[in-house]
Protein backbone atom coordinates (compact mmCIF):
# COMPACT_ATOMS: atom_id res chain seq x y z
CA UNK A 1 0.00 0.00 0.00
CA UNK A 2 3.02 2.39 0.04
CA UNK A 3 2.69 5.20 -1.82
CA UNK A 4 -1.08 4.17 -3.37
CA UNK A 5 -3.47 6.89 -2.92
CA UNK A 6 -7.31 6.84 -1.57
CA UNK A 7 -9.61 6.06 -4.61
CA UNK A 8 -13.12 6.16 -4.81
CA UNK A 9 -14.91 2.46 -3.67
CA UNK A 10 -15.08 0.19 -7.00
CA UNK A 11 -18.21 0.06 -8.74
CA UNK A 12 -19.33 -2.79 -7.04
CA UNK A 13 -18.70 -1.75 -3.88
CA UNK A 14 -21.05 1.82 -4.27
CA UNK A 15 -23.24 -0.33 -5.50
CA UNK A 16 -23.72 -2.66 -3.05
CA UNK A 17 -23.48 0.06 -0.33
CA UNK A 18 -26.17 2.13 -2.72
CA UNK A 19 -28.04 -0.92 -2.48
CA UNK A 20 -27.93 -1.61 1.38
CA UNK A 21 -28.68 1.99 1.82
CA UNK A 22 -31.50 1.73 -0.51
CA UNK A 23 -32.69 -1.07 1.30
CA UNK A 24 -31.94 0.79 4.99
CA UNK A 25 -34.86 3.76 3.76
CA UNK A 26 -37.31 1.58 2.64
CA UNK A 27 -37.55 0.04 5.81
CA UNK A 28 -37.43 3.51 7.49
CA UNK A 29 -40.08 4.41 5.22
CA UNK A 30 -42.15 1.17 6.58
CA UNK A 31 -41.60 1.99 10.01
CA UNK A 32 -42.67 5.40 9.58
CA UNK A 33 -45.44 4.42 7.44
CA UNK A 34 -44.70 6.75 4.63
CA UNK A 35 -45.76 4.47 1.89
CA UNK A 36 -48.93 4.05 2.74
CA UNK A 37 -49.71 7.10 4.37
CA UNK A 38 -47.89 10.16 2.85
CA UNK A 39 -47.92 13.25 4.74
CA UNK A 40 -50.52 15.63 4.10
CA UNK A 41 -48.78 17.83 1.70
CA UNK A 42 -50.29 19.68 -1.24
CA UNK A 43 -51.06 17.76 -3.93
CA UNK A 44 -48.32 18.90 -6.29
CA UNK A 45 -45.63 17.97 -3.38
CA UNK A 46 -47.13 14.41 -3.10
CA UNK A 47 -47.10 13.63 -6.74
CA UNK A 48 -43.46 14.90 -6.90
CA UNK A 49 -41.87 11.65 -5.37
CA UNK A 50 -43.87 9.03 -7.99
CA UNK A 51 -43.33 11.06 -10.59
CA UNK A 52 -39.61 11.52 -10.14
CA UNK A 53 -39.62 7.51 -9.23
CA UNK A 54 -41.70 6.89 -12.70
CA UNK A 55 -39.06 8.75 -14.59
CA UNK A 56 -36.03 6.77 -12.69
CA UNK A 57 -37.39 3.46 -13.89
CA UNK A 58 -38.35 4.90 -17.56
CA UNK A 59 -34.37 6.07 -17.74
CA UNK A 60 -32.96 2.60 -16.47
CA UNK A 61 -35.35 0.34 -17.35
CA UNK A 62 -35.35 -1.34 -13.59
CA UNK A 63 -39.25 -2.72 -13.97
CA UNK A 64 -40.42 -6.09 -13.26
CA UNK A 65 -40.62 -7.79 -16.59
CA UNK A 66 -43.09 -10.23 -14.98
CA UNK A 67 -45.50 -8.08 -13.60
CA UNK A 68 -47.00 -7.06 -16.87
CA UNK A 69 -50.08 -8.19 -15.71
CA UNK A 70 -49.77 -5.24 -13.31
CA UNK A 71 -48.91 -2.49 -15.38
CA UNK A 72 -51.36 -3.55 -17.30
CA UNK A 73 -54.34 -3.40 -14.34
CA UNK A 74 -52.47 0.01 -13.63
CA UNK A 75 -53.00 1.36 -16.93
CA UNK A 76 -56.91 0.31 -16.66
CA UNK A 77 -56.64 2.25 -13.29
CA UNK A 78 -55.79 5.57 -14.94
CA UNK A 79 -58.21 4.99 -17.71
CA UNK A 80 -61.01 4.34 -15.26
CA UNK A 81 -59.99 7.21 -12.91
CA UNK A 82 -59.66 9.79 -15.70
CA UNK A 83 -63.42 8.32 -17.31
CA UNK A 84 -65.56 7.32 -14.11
CA UNK A 85 -63.77 9.60 -11.49
CA UNK A 86 -61.72 12.06 -12.37
CA UNK A 87 -59.48 12.40 -9.32
CA UNK A 88 -56.05 13.93 -9.29
CA UNK A 89 -54.83 12.37 -5.85
CA UNK A 90 -56.44 8.80 -6.95
CA UNK A 91 -53.77 9.08 -9.88
CA UNK A 92 -50.84 9.71 -7.48
CA UNK A 93 -52.05 7.15 -5.44
CA UNK A 94 -52.22 4.73 -8.88
CA UNK A 95 -48.10 6.20 -9.72
CA UNK A 96 -47.65 5.24 -5.70
CA UNK A 97 -48.66 1.44 -6.86
CA UNK A 98 -45.79 1.64 -9.74
CA UNK A 99 -43.32 2.63 -7.02
CA UNK A 100 -44.42 -0.29 -5.21
CA UNK A 101 -43.83 -2.62 -8.10
CA UNK A 102 -40.63 -1.22 -8.56
CA UNK A 103 -40.08 -1.92 -4.62
CA UNK A 104 -41.13 -5.55 -5.41
CA UNK A 105 -38.70 -5.93 -7.85
CA UNK A 106 -35.73 -4.05 -6.42
CA UNK A 107 -36.06 -6.68 -3.24
CA UNK A 108 -36.41 -9.27 -5.65
CA UNK A 109 -32.97 -8.96 -6.87
CA UNK A 110 -31.24 -8.46 -3.89
CA UNK A 111 -29.96 -11.36 -1.51
CA UNK A 112 -32.93 -12.37 0.33
CA UNK A 113 -30.66 -12.44 3.83
CA UNK A 114 -30.51 -8.50 2.85
CA UNK A 115 -33.90 -7.76 4.09
CA UNK A 116 -33.31 -9.38 7.06
CA UNK A 117 -30.51 -7.74 7.91
CA UNK A 118 -32.09 -4.51 7.45
CA UNK A 119 -35.06 -5.23 9.50
CA UNK A 120 -32.94 -6.63 12.20
CA UNK A 121 -30.87 -3.38 12.35
CA UNK A 122 -33.19 -1.12 12.12
CA UNK A 123 -36.83 -2.31 12.63
CA UNK A 124 -36.06 -4.51 15.26
CA UNK A 125 -34.36 -1.86 17.69
CA UNK A 126 -37.40 0.65 16.54
CA UNK A 127 -39.74 -1.91 17.91
CA UNK A 128 -38.05 -3.06 20.75
CA UNK A 129 -38.44 0.23 22.43
CA UNK A 130 -41.86 1.78 20.06
CA UNK A 131 -44.30 -1.37 21.09
CA UNK A 132 -43.64 -1.42 25.11
CA UNK A 133 -43.66 2.11 24.92
CA UNK A 134 -47.21 2.41 23.43
CA UNK A 135 -48.62 -0.35 25.53
CA UNK A 136 -46.92 1.33 28.82
CA UNK A 137 -48.06 4.96 28.21
CA UNK A 138 -50.18 4.54 24.85
CA UNK A 139 -53.97 4.76 24.81
CA UNK A 140 -55.46 1.53 22.77
CA UNK A 141 -57.06 2.97 19.32
CA UNK A 142 -60.31 0.31 20.28
CA UNK A 143 -61.06 -2.90 22.04
CA UNK A 144 -61.52 -6.33 20.47
CA UNK A 145 -63.57 -9.04 23.15
CA UNK A 146 -63.64 -12.55 22.00
CA UNK A 147 -65.56 -15.48 24.22
CA UNK A 148 -65.34 -13.03 27.10
CA UNK A 149 -61.90 -12.21 26.63
CA UNK A 150 -60.80 -8.19 26.28
CA UNK A 151 -58.06 -7.35 24.02
CA UNK A 152 -56.64 -3.93 23.89
CA UNK A 153 -55.78 -2.81 19.96
CA UNK A 154 -52.95 -0.72 19.68
CA UNK A 155 -51.67 1.35 16.36
CA UNK A 156 -48.70 -0.03 16.20
CA UNK A 157 -45.81 1.09 13.97
CA UNK A 158 -47.58 1.28 10.56
CA UNK A 159 -49.75 3.50 12.26
CA UNK A 160 -53.29 1.11 12.67
CA UNK A 161 -53.84 -2.45 13.88
CA UNK A 162 -54.28 -4.17 11.09
CA UNK A 163 -51.89 -2.84 8.87
CA UNK A 164 -49.24 -3.40 11.98
CA UNK A 165 -50.60 -6.68 12.20
CA UNK A 166 -49.66 -7.46 8.82
CA UNK A 167 -45.96 -5.98 9.08
CA UNK A 168 -45.49 -8.25 12.35
CA UNK A 169 -46.43 -11.59 11.39
CA UNK A 170 -44.74 -10.57 8.26
CA UNK A 171 -41.57 -9.86 9.87
CA UNK A 172 -41.93 -12.39 12.07
CA UNK A 173 -42.00 -15.33 8.98
CA UNK A 174 -39.03 -13.29 7.73
CA UNK A 175 -36.84 -13.79 10.95
CA UNK A 176 -37.98 -17.28 11.08
CA UNK A 177 -37.26 -18.01 7.85
CA UNK A 178 -33.41 -17.02 8.32
CA UNK A 179 -33.52 -19.23 11.39
CA UNK A 180 -33.80 -16.03 13.62
CA UNK A 181 -36.09 -17.74 16.40
CA UNK A 182 -35.84 -14.67 18.86
CA UNK A 183 -36.94 -11.71 16.56
CA UNK A 184 -39.70 -14.04 15.09
CA UNK A 185 -41.11 -14.39 18.41
CA UNK A 186 -41.16 -10.94 19.46
CA UNK A 187 -42.91 -10.18 16.10
CA UNK A 188 -45.30 -12.43 16.29
CA UNK A 189 -46.33 -11.96 20.08
CA UNK A 190 -46.44 -8.27 18.78
CA UNK A 191 -49.35 -9.00 16.51
CA UNK A 192 -51.11 -9.85 19.98
CA UNK A 193 -51.02 -6.23 20.89
CA UNK A 194 -53.21 -5.43 17.25
CA UNK A 195 -56.15 -7.63 17.98
CA UNK A 196 -56.41 -8.55 14.88
CA UNK A 197 -57.93 -11.62 12.96
CA UNK A 198 -56.63 -11.26 9.55
CA UNK A 199 -52.56 -12.25 10.11
CA UNK A 200 -53.90 -15.81 12.04
CA UNK A 201 -55.59 -16.39 9.05
CA UNK A 202 -53.01 -15.72 6.85
CA UNK A 203 -50.67 -17.01 9.61
CA UNK A 204 -52.41 -20.79 9.73
CA UNK A 205 -52.49 -20.97 6.18
CA UNK A 206 -48.84 -20.39 5.76
CA UNK A 207 -48.40 -22.45 8.58
CA UNK A 208 -50.21 -25.14 6.63
CA UNK A 209 -48.30 -24.87 3.49
CA UNK A 210 -45.35 -24.91 5.41
CA UNK A 211 -46.29 -28.69 7.12
CA UNK A 212 -47.34 -30.20 3.62
CA UNK A 213 -44.73 -33.01 2.61
CA UNK A 214 -43.36 -32.54 -0.76
CA UNK A 215 -43.34 -29.82 -3.21
CA UNK A 216 -45.86 -31.33 -4.91
CA UNK A 217 -48.28 -30.79 -2.09
CA UNK A 218 -46.74 -28.15 -0.74
CA UNK A 219 -47.79 -26.48 -4.31
CA UNK A 220 -51.22 -28.10 -4.52
CA UNK A 221 -52.36 -26.53 -1.45
CA UNK A 222 -50.54 -23.15 -2.11
CA UNK A 223 -52.24 -23.14 -5.67
CA UNK A 224 -55.45 -24.00 -3.55
CA UNK A 225 -55.70 -21.22 -0.70
CA UNK A 226 -54.59 -18.73 -4.13
CA UNK A 227 -57.56 -19.72 -5.79
CA UNK A 228 -59.86 -19.64 -2.99
CA UNK A 229 -58.72 -16.10 -1.98
CA UNK A 230 -58.76 -14.52 -5.37
CA UNK A 231 -62.21 -15.70 -6.38
CA UNK A 232 -63.72 -14.28 -3.57
CA UNK A 233 -65.85 -12.03 -5.89
CA UNK A 234 -67.14 -14.92 -7.69
CA UNK A 235 -67.75 -17.60 -5.16
CA UNK A 236 -69.28 -14.97 -2.77
CA UNK A 237 -71.84 -13.65 -5.82
CA UNK A 238 -72.66 -17.64 -5.93
CA UNK A 239 -73.03 -18.27 -1.94
CA UNK A 240 -75.57 -15.03 -2.22
CA UNK A 241 -77.74 -15.93 -4.63
CA UNK A 242 -78.41 -19.38 -2.79
CA UNK A 243 -78.93 -17.82 0.59
CA UNK A 244 -82.18 -17.20 2.59
CA UNK A 245 -82.89 -13.71 3.77
CA UNK A 246 -82.41 -15.30 7.34
CA UNK A 247 -79.11 -16.48 6.54
CA UNK A 248 -77.54 -13.38 4.66
CA UNK A 249 -79.01 -11.40 8.05
CA UNK A 250 -76.82 -13.90 10.34
CA UNK A 251 -73.85 -14.25 7.92
CA UNK A 252 -73.74 -10.05 7.71
CA UNK A 253 -73.73 -10.64 11.65
CA UNK A 254 -71.29 -12.91 11.99
CA UNK A 255 -68.86 -10.99 9.87
CA UNK A 256 -69.10 -7.71 11.32
CA UNK A 257 -71.23 -6.15 8.07
CA UNK A 258 -68.12 -7.22 6.16
CA UNK A 259 -70.32 -9.63 4.05
CA UNK A 260 -72.68 -6.34 3.11
CA UNK A 261 -69.50 -4.52 2.38
CA UNK A 262 -68.17 -7.17 0.02
CA UNK A 263 -71.48 -7.82 -1.58
CA UNK A 264 -72.00 -3.93 -2.50
CA UNK A 265 -68.50 -3.80 -3.91
CA UNK A 266 -69.07 -6.94 -5.89
CA UNK A 267 -72.25 -5.64 -6.91
CA UNK A 268 -70.28 -1.65 -8.30
CA UNK A 269 -67.92 -4.14 -9.99
CA UNK A 270 -71.15 -6.51 -11.89
CA UNK A 271 -72.66 -2.83 -13.09
CA UNK A 272 -69.38 -1.18 -14.29
CA UNK A 273 -68.09 -4.41 -15.78
CA UNK A 274 -64.83 -2.61 -17.96
CA UNK A 275 -63.29 -0.26 -15.91
CA UNK A 276 -65.11 -0.20 -12.17
CA UNK A 277 -66.02 2.71 -10.19
CA UNK A 278 -62.90 4.04 -9.94
CA UNK A 279 -59.85 3.88 -7.84
CA UNK A 280 -60.51 5.25 -4.28
CA UNK A 281 -64.17 6.11 -5.32
CA UNK A 282 -65.79 3.05 -4.14
CA UNK A 283 -66.46 4.43 -0.35
CA UNK A 284 -68.48 7.06 -1.62
CA UNK A 285 -70.15 4.49 -4.61
CA UNK A 286 -71.05 2.66 -1.05
CA UNK A 287 -72.80 5.81 0.21
CA UNK A 288 -74.91 5.60 -2.84
CA UNK A 289 -75.87 2.43 -2.79
CA UNK A 290 -77.01 2.67 0.84
CA UNK A 291 -78.52 6.00 1.08
CA UNK A 292 -81.50 5.23 2.68
CA UNK A 293 -80.07 2.91 5.23
CA UNK A 294 -76.63 4.07 6.66
CA UNK A 295 -76.15 5.60 9.56
CA UNK A 296 -73.32 8.50 10.12
CA UNK A 297 -70.85 6.41 11.09
CA UNK A 298 -71.89 3.74 8.89
CA UNK A 299 -70.94 5.55 5.80
CA UNK A 300 -67.72 5.50 3.16
CA UNK A 301 -67.31 1.41 3.93
CA UNK A 302 -64.33 0.11 2.60
CA UNK A 303 -64.45 -3.73 1.10
CA UNK A 304 -61.80 -5.19 3.39
CA UNK A 305 -60.64 -7.45 0.72
CA UNK A 306 -58.09 -6.78 -2.24
CA UNK A 307 -59.54 -8.82 -4.12
CA UNK A 308 -63.14 -8.13 -3.70
CA UNK A 309 -62.00 -4.07 -3.62
CA UNK A 310 -60.33 -4.54 -6.61
CA UNK A 311 -63.44 -6.00 -8.69
CA UNK A 312 -65.48 -3.33 -7.60
CA UNK A 313 -63.64 -0.37 -8.38
CA UNK A 314 -61.19 -1.18 -10.59
CA UNK A 315 -63.41 -3.74 -12.65
CA UNK A 316 -63.35 -7.17 -13.28
CA UNK A 317 -60.71 -6.74 -16.28
CA UNK A 318 -58.41 -5.40 -13.62
CA UNK A 319 -58.58 -8.02 -11.15
CA UNK A 320 -58.45 -11.16 -13.53
CA UNK A 321 -55.13 -9.35 -14.31
CA UNK A 322 -54.04 -9.11 -10.52
CA UNK A 323 -55.09 -12.87 -10.37
CA UNK A 324 -52.96 -13.79 -13.06
CA UNK A 325 -49.95 -12.01 -11.75
CA UNK A 326 -49.86 -13.55 -8.29
CA UNK A 327 -50.52 -16.57 -10.25
CA UNK A 328 -47.48 -16.38 -11.98
CA UNK A 329 -45.59 -15.08 -8.90
CA UNK A 330 -46.83 -18.88 -7.15
CA UNK A 331 -45.68 -21.18 -10.26
CA UNK A 332 -42.18 -19.09 -10.38
CA UNK A 333 -42.09 -19.77 -6.53
CA UNK A 334 -43.08 -23.35 -6.87
CA UNK A 335 -40.48 -24.15 -9.49
CA UNK A 336 -37.50 -22.73 -7.77
CA UNK A 337 -38.59 -22.02 -4.24
CA UNK A 338 -40.88 -24.68 -2.96
CA UNK A 339 -39.55 -24.48 0.18
CA UNK A 340 -40.78 -20.58 0.66
CA UNK A 341 -44.24 -20.79 -0.69
CA UNK A 342 -45.71 -19.84 2.60
CA UNK A 343 -44.20 -16.28 1.59
CA UNK A 344 -46.52 -15.61 -0.97
CA UNK A 345 -49.36 -17.84 0.68
CA UNK A 346 -49.64 -15.35 3.55
CA UNK A 347 -49.49 -12.57 1.57
CA UNK A 348 -52.17 -13.46 -0.75
CA UNK A 349 -54.54 -15.02 1.90
CA UNK A 350 -53.75 -11.82 4.47
CA UNK A 351 -55.56 -9.92 2.00
CA UNK A 352 -58.71 -11.23 1.82
CA UNK A 353 -59.66 -9.21 5.32
CA UNK A 354 -57.75 -5.89 4.14
CA UNK A 355 -57.01 -3.74 1.42
CA UNK A 356 -53.59 -4.08 0.23
CA UNK A 357 -53.04 -2.95 -2.96
CA UNK A 358 -50.59 0.16 -1.42
CA UNK A 359 -49.30 -2.08 1.49
CA UNK A 360 -45.90 -2.33 1.86
CA UNK A 361 -46.18 -6.11 3.30
CA UNK A 362 -47.92 -7.03 0.41
CA UNK A 363 -45.22 -5.83 -2.45
CA UNK A 364 -42.02 -6.61 0.22
CA UNK A 365 -43.80 -10.02 0.41
CA UNK A 366 -43.89 -10.59 -3.53
CA UNK A 367 -40.41 -9.18 -3.79
CA UNK A 368 -38.61 -11.59 -0.81
CA UNK A 369 -40.56 -14.64 -2.63
CA UNK A 370 -39.12 -14.10 -6.25
CA UNK A 371 -35.91 -13.22 -4.59
CA UNK A 372 -35.87 -16.94 -3.35
CA UNK A 373 -36.89 -18.18 -6.50
CA UNK A 374 -34.65 -16.26 -8.73
CA UNK A 375 -31.50 -17.58 -6.16
CA UNK A 376 -32.43 -21.08 -6.22
CA UNK A 377 -32.38 -20.21 -10.02
CA UNK A 378 -29.09 -19.30 -9.94
CA UNK A 379 -27.78 -22.31 -7.73
CA UNK A 380 -29.25 -24.18 -10.34
CA UNK A 381 -27.60 -22.79 -12.87
CA UNK A 382 -23.85 -22.72 -11.59
CA UNK A 383 -24.19 -25.77 -9.94
CA UNK A 384 -21.40 -27.73 -11.20
CA UNK A 385 -22.48 -30.55 -13.64
CA UNK A 386 -25.48 -27.79 -14.69
CA UNK A 387 -26.33 -27.49 -18.61
CA UNK A 388 -25.10 -24.30 -19.91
Amino acid sequence: MSGARATWPAPETRARALSEGTAALLMTMATLGAIKNPAELPLYLRALAPLAGLGFLAATGRLLTLAAPIYAMLCLGVLGTLAVNPDPLALVKIAQIFLMVALAHFVSTRPPHELTNMAARILLPVALIAIPLEIAVGEPESVRSLGGLTLPRFMGLAGYHTHSAGLYFFLAILFLAHRRPWPALFFALATLTTGSRGFAMAGLAALAVHLAPGARLKFASAAALLGAAATTPLWIWALDQALSPQARAWLTLATTKRYEHWLTYINMGLKNPLLGVGYGAGPEAYDRYHVATLSFFEREQQAHNLYISTFGEWGPPAWALLTLFLAIVLLKVARYAPRHLPVPVYVTTLYTLHDGITEWVFWVGVGVALAHANLERARRRFAPGAAP
